[in-house]
């Protein structure tokens, strides 16, 4: 079962996302989905407080009995830390999610994050990761690409 993204918790994130201030247009998310690089995401650099041992596990492995679940729950702990303001914790809970159940939408999450940290060019890495994985509209392409030109262009 995929992860679900119900009217009620697209409301709450618009919320969060509101009042965490303003930024570049949304492009938008073809089915909840986000494609990504495994390795890439795995890869996403740590701040430097975190050590490689928090970075999980190296790649996504075999699915399981079980995994959808988990999935769920580290997107939604994820997504109460993004609405907290706590984004390494954020980036913590979508990356582990994306290596239980690799779905483009969680590095979209991620680069979201990683933007909201000021490691534009983190985000931009992701965000191209993201843009290259999913099915993205030539619209939402063209936005994000200007999305990763504008966070390339900050200091």
């Amino acid at each position: 079962m995929p992860l679900q993204r119900s009217p009620a918790r697209a409301a709450a994130l618009l919320v969060v996302a509101t009042a965490c201030g303003p930024s570049a247009p949304e492009p938008a998310r073809p089915g909840g989905a986000v494609v990504v690089d495994v390795q890439k995401v795995a890869a996403v650099p740590q701040s430097p407080d975190t050590t490689d041992a928090d970075a999980g596990p190296p790649g996504p492995r075999a699915p399981r009995p079980g995994d959808e679940d988990l999935a769920k729950r580290l997107f939604n702990e994820g997504t109460v830390h993004y609405a907290r303001g706590e984004y390494e914790l954020a980036i913590e809970r979508f990356r582990a999610a994306y290596l239980v159940t690799p779905k483009p939408d969680l590095l979209y999450d991620i680069g979201r994050a990683l933007e909201k940290m000021g490691r534009n060019e983190d985000a931009a890495e992701v965000y191209e990761q993201y843009m290259h994985a999913g099915e993205l509209s030539y619209m939402d392409k063209m936005s994000m690409e200007l999305r990763i030109k504008q966070l390339r262009a900050r200091p």
